[in-house]
Formats: C-alpha cells, sequence, structure tokens
C-alpha cells in the first residue's frame, strides 16, 4: 500500500504544477491570437487612412511584427513557461494591439471625425502598449539562447537597459497629448517636457542597448561551441539586419524593412530550435517561414493595390484590393509552402527534382571511386541534412559533409542490386530529435535504387581495374621467370655446347684425335640432354604437356602418380571424375596447378596421412583437395604458395577458399567458370 500512497502523492503534487503550465500556454496563445486578431481587424481603417492621410498614418512595422512574432513567443512559451526569450517575443503582442488603436484613433481624429468614440483612449493604449517591444532590439541580442546573461559585467548593461525601457513607458503614461498629439492625454496631462523626453529616452534605450547588448552576443557566439556558433550565425545576421534597418530612410519602406528584419530574429530562433535542440523541443520552422512571408506579401499587395485602384476607383479601392488578396492567397501560400519546405528538407515533395540531378552528375566522366561521393553530394542536397556515408562491409567507403558534434543520431538504409546486398547508405539527421519523416524515407528509397546499381557498377570497375593491374603484374611475373630461366639456364648451356664444339674441332686436328674426339662427344650429349631437359620444364610450367594428351584427369592422375611411388609417404586418392569437356585451355591449366599446389602442401607441410582430390563439373568447375593433416595455421606461413592459389582462381573470374577443417585437416575449394577467354 505504501508505494501505492507514495504514487497518488506524487502525482498531487506535480498536478498543479502541470495545471498551471497549461494555464500559461493556453494565455500566451490568447494573447498572440489577440494581436493578430487586432492586426486583422485594423486593416480597413489603416486602408482608410493611408488613402485620406497618408502613408505616415499606417504603422505597418506594428502590424507585420505584431502578426508573426507574438506567435513564436506563445510556441517557445507553451514549451517552457516563463522562459525570457518567450516572454520577450510575446511581448510583441502590443504591436498588434497598438496596430488597432492608433488606426481607430487616426479614423475617428482625421480621416473622418467624430465617427468612432474613444479615439483619445484610443491613442493613449496605442502610446503605451508598443514600448515592450523594444526589448525585442535591445535586451533579445544579450539574452539569446539560454534566456542567461554572458556574464556578472552584463548585469549593469541589462539593468540600464530595463531601466530605461521602465521610464519610457512610465513617461508615456504621462504625456501631455496622445495619437501624435491630435488629442489630449484623458488619464492624466503631464508638462509639455515629457514628450520630448520620451523620445529622448527611447533613442538612448535604443541605441544604448544595441551598443551594450551586442558586444554581449558576439562574445558568447566567440566563447560557445560548435553547436553553439552554428545556433547563433543566423540570429546575429538577423539582428545586423534589424540594426541596419534603422539606418533606411522614410516610411513605408524603412518599416516593412524593420518588421521584416524583426520577424526574421524569431524565425531565426525558431530555425535554431529546430536544427540544434536549444530548448530541447520540435517544430515545423517552415511554417513560420511561410506565413511570415505570406503575411507580408499580403500587406503589402493590399495596400500596392489599393493605392492603384484608389486612383480610378476611390470608393471601391478597399473592396478590389481584399478580392486580390483573397484571390492570390491559396496559390501564393501553396508555392510558399513548398519553397520552404525545399530550403529546409529538401526535395521530399518532388522526389523527381533529386533523381534527375543524380542522373546529371553521374553521367559525366568520373573515376569508379569518385563516384560513390558524388552521389552522396546530391543526397545531402535533396534531403537539406549535414551529413551521409555509404558503408560497405561495415566500413566507409565514402562520406560527404560533416559529422555534427551534437549527438544526433543517423538512419541506415540498404543498398541493393538485382537482389544482392551492396552496401548501406547512412543518413545523418537535421537535428537531434529530428528523425527523417516519411517523404524523406521514400525520397531515399528512391534515391537508394540507383545508388545500389551505381555502386555496384563502381565496385565491378574496381575489380576490372584491379584485376587487370593482377594481371599485367602475372604476365610481367611470368615474362622475368623466363628470362631468367633463359638467361641463367638455358643460356649458359648452348653458350657450353658452342665451346665443346670448338673443343672436339680443335681435338680433331691434332694427334690421338681417335681417342679424344669421342669422349669430348660424349660429354657434348650430356650437355645436350640438360638443354633439352631445361626446356621441357619450361614448356611444362607454361602448360603441361599431358593435358594434351590425356585430358585433366589424366594429367592430373599421371602427376600424382609420383607421390604414390614413394612409400611411406601420404597417400593419395583422386575421385574419378565424370566428363569434363568444354574447358577452356586456361581453366585445365589453372586447376592443374591448383591441385598440384594443394597436393603438395599436404605432402610438404600438414604431414597428414590422407590426402583426397575431387573434380565436379557442374556449372562451374570445382576442384577441392581435402587432407587430415595438422590444418593450415593463422596467419598462413610464407612459401606455401597459397596466394597464387587464390590470383590463378580470381584471375579467371573464379575463387579458391583455404580453410581450416573442424575435424583436423586443411581444405582447399577452388570453383573456375567453365569456359574463359
Amino acid at each position: 500500500m505504501t508505494p501505492v500512497r507514495g504514487l497518488r502523492h506524487h502525482r498531487s503534487v506535480q498536478q498543479p504544477g502541470r495545471r498551471w503550465s497549461r494555464a500559461l500556454s493556453r494565455a500566451s496563445w490568447l494573447v498572440a491570437a489577440a494581436s493578430a486578431v487586432s492586426v486583422v481587424a485594423a486593416v480597413p481603417l489603416a486602408v482608410a487612412n493611408w488613402r485620406t492621410v497618408g502613408h505616415e498614418s499606417v504603422y505597418v512595422v506594428n502590424a507585420i511584427i505584431g502578426a508573426v512574432v507574438p506567435m513564436a513567443g506563445a510556441f517557445l512559451l507553451s514549451r517552457r513557461p516563463g522562459h525570457r526569450i518567450g516572454i520577450v517575443l510575446l511581448s510583441a503582442s502590443g504591436l498588434g494591439i497598438s496596430f488597432l488603436a492608433l488606426s481607430w484613433a487616426t479614423y475617428a481624429l482625421q480621416t473622418r471625425p467624430g465617427a468612432l468614440p474613444g479615439a483619445d483612449w484610443a491613442g493613449l493604449v496605442g502610446g503605451l502598449t508598443w514600448v515592450p517591444f523594444l526589448a525585442l532590439v535591445t535586451l533579445l541580442p544579450l539574452w539569446f539562447p539560454d534566456g542567461r546573461l554572458p556574464g556578472p559585467f552584463w548585469r549593469a548593461a541589462d539593468g540600464w537597459v530595463l531601466g530605461l525601457l521602465i521610464g519610457v513607458e512610465a513617461l508615456s503614461v504621462v504625456e501631455p497629448r496622445v495619437a501624435l498629439g491630435l488629442a489630449p492625454n484623458p488619464l492624466f496631462a503631464g508638462p509639455a517636457w515629457v514628450t520630448p523626453a520620451v523620445d529622448t529616452l527611447t533613442a538612448v534605450a535604443v541605441f544604448s542597448g544595441l551598443l551594450l547588448c551586442l558586444p554581449g552576443a558576439v562574445l558568447r557566439h566567440v566563447r560557445a561551441g560548435p553547436v553553439g556558433r552554428v545556433q547563433q550565425r543566423w540570429f546575429l545576421l538577423a539582428v545586423a539586419l534589424v540594426t541596419a534597418s534603422l539606418f533606411v530612410p522614410g516610411p513605408p519602406i524603412s518599416d516593412v524593412v524593420t518588421g521584416v528584419a524583426l520577424c526574421l530574429v524569431a524565425l531565426a530562433i525558431t530555425a535554431a530550435v529546430l536544427r540544434h535542440r536549444l530548448y530541447d523541443i520540435d517544430v515545423v520552422v517552415h511554417r513560420a517561414l511561410v506565413y511570415t512571408t505570406l503575411t507580408v506579401t499580403g500587406v503589402l499587395l493590399f495596400l500596392g493595390v489599393v493605392a492603384l485602384v484608389g486612383l480610378v476607383l476611390p470608393d471601391g479601392a478597399a473592396l478590389v484590393g481584399a478580392a486580390v488578396v483573397a484571390v492570390t492567397f491559396a496559390p501564393l501560400r501553396e508555392r510558399l509552402q513548398r519553397m520552404a519546405r525545399r530550403l529546409l528538407y529538401g526535395d521530399g515533395d518532388d522526389p523527381y527534382a533529386a533523381l534527375t540531378r543524380l542522373a546529371t552528375r553521374l553521367e559525366r566522366n568520373l573515376e569508379p571511386e569518385d563516384v560513390p561521393a558524388v552521389a552522396l553530394a546530391e543526397v545531402i542536397a535533396a534531403l537539406r541534412v549535414p551529413h551521409a556515408a555509404v558503408l560497405v562491409s561495415g566500413a566507409r567507403l565514402a562520406e560527404a559533409g560533416t559529422v555534427p558534434s551534437d549527438g544526433r543520431g543517423a538512419e541506415t538504409i540498404p543498398l541493393a542490386h538485382q537482389g544482392e546486398h551492396v552496401g548501406d547508405l547512412e543518413v545523418t539527421r537535421r537535428g537531434p530529435s529530428e528523425p527523417l519523416t516519411g517523404r524523406d524515407r521514400a525520397l531515399l528509397a528512391d534515391l537508394a535504387r540507383p545508388l545500389g546499381a551505381v555502386l555496384h557498377a563502381a565496385a565491378l570497375r574496381t575489380q576490372l581495374r584491379r584485376s587487370r593491374e593482377a594481371l599485367v603484374v602475372a604476365l610481367e611475373r611470368e615474362r622475368s621467370r623466363l628470362h631468367r630461366d633463359l638467361h641463367d639456364g638455358i643460356g649458359p648451356s648452348l653458350a657450353a655446347l658452342v665451346l665443346g664444339l670448338d673443343a672436339i674441332a680443335h681435338a680433331a686436328r691434332g694427334d690421338g684425335a681417335a681417342l679424344a674426339v669421342p669422349e669430348l662427344a660424349g660429354e657434348l650429349k650430356s650437355d645436350v640432354r640438360v638443354v633439352i631437359a631445361d626446356l621441357r620444364r619450361v614448356v611444362d610450367e607454361l602448360r603441361p604437356p599431358a593435358l594434351d594428351e590425356l585430358g585433366l584427369a589424366g594429367a592430373l592422375d599421371r602427376h600424382l602418380a609420383t607421390y604414390r611411388s614413394v612409400p611411406g609417404r601420404t597417400r593419395i586418392r583422386l575421385h574419378p571424375p565424370g566428363p569434363l569437356d568444354g574447358l577452356s585451355a586456361a581453366v585445365e591449366v589453372a586447376a592443374y596447378r591448383i591441385v598440384a599446389e594443394a597436393v603438395t602442401n599436404a605432402v610438404r607441410h600438414s604431414g597428414a596421412s590422407t590426402c583426397e582430390v575431387r573434380i565436379a563439373l557442374e556449372d562451374r568447375l570445382v576442384v577441392e583437395v581435402v587432407d587430415d593433416g595438422r590444418g593450415i595455421p593463422s596467419p598462413e606461413p610464407a612459401g606455401t604458395g597459397l596466394p597464387s592459389l587464390r590470383e590463378r582462381a580470381s584471375a579467371l573470374g573464379g575463387e579458391c577458399v583455404v580453410s581450416r577443417r573442424d575435424r583436423g585437416g586443411t581444405r582447399v575449394r577452388a570453383a573456375l567458370p567453365v569456359h574463359h577467354g
């Protein structure tokens, strides 16, 4: 019973915290939604103000930021309640509310005076709700990526900027006039110096915040490890764009640039979360890219159409603009989604493009060892993954990209050709908690088919090149042996014969010729026999004559008879084979040499009492020599000729395996093609 009570108590303690987290998450989403709804509701008022008062009355930057950035803040707060960065991003929702309040006040005070109630209160709200967003520009660079300061020294800078922002908010409450000076403050009208003080304090907060906080962000970037630097790279680029946007002259261009730049800050944070596990959460950043671009494009398209149509149809401009945005929304969203997904995740939606690029790259004249690396580069480009490798027998044959140091996993896809496993494709995940999607795996399956064929072809080309190299080496070895035999053996013997003939001629002219000539002729005859034996040995090593006289089985039986004639030695038995018709000359010689060498090893090195030789003709010629000796040791000793057995078999496209028997002894088994050459 005690464990049960403990479990219940644990649940009772945890549930209030979870409920509080859920409540905060819902509240943050409601705030972000309120900001977005405010932006949408203010669009008709902003259009009317634009037409009547001019573009300076429309706060485009508030609309862009208020519609996008709070969503990112709500998402982060839903996963990390109370996180500083989430709070800063969510504070941008004040811009959406400010956009609606100031559009309301401008419409009621300038566009159609008296048409809407509460213009002064709307102006006050609009002047107060935008101030918290300044933390996004000033403090976020100092807090990114973990919400903490880079060091104790930066507490003073943090406190300075926060104090300035609180001062701006406090003075804004008592400004004598609101709504850009069009209405008196309905709450409390302060002295006249408050308005310039608010402007001055705002400028000081922004510029001193940038000067103090940006160096802290740069310092954090320098001190960070490889993962931290990648996390901050896009963020610092976006912050630099925000800083530069402050110097763009004149609205509405400056407003659009600043709004887009600040949205990029939020997207940079989201991209860092997605790519590098900044907050250990999963997020689909491409949606933020799509809807940010869609929002900005929709607002600009609406305002542009209204401005153009207003020159011809002043009363119907807003209606036409809304219709154009409505018609273009769906296709624009679909196209932006494809673009964003391809930018972040590759060609999962368009495998044909990836396959086409791969085929184009492989059509080039590439070296066999370069083909896998080229194919892997296309895999990385198609899936937007950091690293990919081809594994053959567990070893990396080729790789492309860089393996991240954050411990993210990898997924392996088998590569096959005509049902034969030829290797594996290893693909590193985009992020530590971001496995490949179903579309990614489908694309990998499509890429794996040509990759398997490519790997098989590359392996065949490599084997062919190695076989040619081995053939050249073997030919040169044979030429060297023939040169040595002719130069060191038969050559001197022929020279000796010449000297012997000279001696006979000299003896024939001298006294006692009758006795000397027969003796010299006998010696010369012996020398000739030695030369003939040497020539026969050279010819036999090229191709044993017994193969032409008796065939493979008969030639082997004659060769093995030389071992049987020695009493007390290894008993050798040749199992009578069936018909061996149709063998090429090269196959016969290879089989003969393999058997001869294997039997010689069994007799000389293994201490075997019996040795059995079997030959069978199936789809291939199978030759097997089995003895009951000590067995081949590991590693293989020198002087046994085992490498030459494998070389003879592989030169014909066959194989030769030398193994140790379980019951003792050695088995040499060679499989050779029936026809060769």
